[in-house]
């Protein structure tokens, strides 16, 4: 994290020009600061859950164009690949509970993950309904890849906020999900 905000009349770490203190470039570029954002406010539903949606959206988009564009995965594949790699060994109930994603989503991922010969199945000696999903050799070298390439993804996302602000921003995201675990709880 570089701690260096585009508000600041610094070296903006997004273009490495130095802002003009009015959103543009000393040479008369804009900045991500000065970008018109059509439907970010919107009439009696200005609120901030709203706008994470919106940032939610774009950022699912940018995720799947690159996923695919680079590994050939799905998001919903990435997400499995993801938790198999970090935990081997993993029903498909485990995998979905850790990813916050539908059982059905997991085993569609993993039936195509298996086919590109990235995850393997064995029998689980506890429960013959539920096999115990793994990664491969190639599926772990797939995932140590990509999870550089979304590191520096997140990373781009998060260059024009300080650590302090990054951290408010961390802390307020766990609470509202929190809020809505709790809300969805509630429903089921």
């Amino acid at each position: 994290m570089n701690g260096k905000s585009l508000d600041s009349d610094d070296n903006s770490p997004a273009t490495g020009k130095t802002e003009t203190g009015d959103g543009a470039t000393a040479d008369g570029a804009a900045t991500v600061a000065d970008r018109q954002l059509n439907g970010w406010h919107v009439q009696d539903f200005d609120f901030p859950t709203f706008h994470l949606s919106l940032v939610g959206k774009i950022m699912d988009r940018l995720t799947v164009r690159r996923l695919a564009k680079e590994s050939g995965m799905s998001f919903a594949q990435w997400r499995a690949l993801s938790c198999l790699a970090m935990a081997n060994g993993m029903t498909v109930k485990e995998v979905a509970g850790l990813a916050w994603v539908d059982k059905s989503e997991v085993s569609r991922a993993v039936a195509e993950l298996e086919k590109m010969g990235l995850t393997t199945r064995t029998a689980n000696p506890r429960d013959a309904r539920t096999p115990i999903l793994m990664c491969t050799r190639k599926g772990m070298a797939l995932f140590r890849e990509q999870q550089q390439r979304r590191a520096e993804f997140h990373q781009e996302i998060l260059q024009d906020f300080s650590a302090q602000e990054w951290q408010v921003l961390d802390d307020s995201l766990l609470k509202m999900a929190r809020r809505l675990h709790l809300m969805l709880e509630e429903e089921d």
